[in-house]
């Protein structure tokens, strides 16, 4: 049991690293910077509905529950949703909250950056969906050989 509370402290600090870089949204954070959403209602349960119709990233990262979208998905001038994200959310749909969120928030060769400096440039969007598939095949590969 130590030895489990030594791997979740670690991700923990990760996670916190992570976030200092990519910052996350509460749904309601991310609907107040979204002014073309309207009225919506429950801001939770618009979020669950937008990740489960692959149209939005939204974490749970924690195991209390709390939701976070990542604040790079959006586009800063005019508050929208970036283009490349529900293609992105498909193709990793399936996959962990939290590898997704690393995954998008790591440096990659290919790239020589992390995917989520990319999603504003239009000139590598179908390379960050080729690899955003090619990680999931990987990932779900490796699950299965265990």
């Amino acid at each position: 049991m130590e030895e489990l509370d030594s791997i979740l402290a670690i991700q923990e600090k990760r996670l916190a690293k992570k976030c200092l870089d990519y910052p996350l949204l509460s749904p309601q954070e991310a609907l107040h910077a979204i002014p073309n959403l309207g009225e919506i209602g429950n801001a939770d349960e618009f979020a669950l509905k937008e990740k489960s119709n692959n149209r939005l990233f939204v974490f749970s990262l924690r195991n209390d529950g709390s939701l976070f979208l990542p604040k790079f998905q959006f586009n800063a001038g005019n508050h929208t949703v970036l283009p490349i994200v529900p293609r992105l959310c498909f193709a990793l749909s399936g996959l962990s909250d939290l590898s997704v969120y690393f995954w998008l928030t790591s440096y990659d060769d290919d790239l020589e950056s992390t995917p989520a400096d990319c999603l504003e440039d239009l000139s590598r969007s179908e390379l960050v969906v080729d690899l955003a598939s090619l990680y999931k095949n990987e990932s779900t590969l490796r699950h299965l050989s265990h």
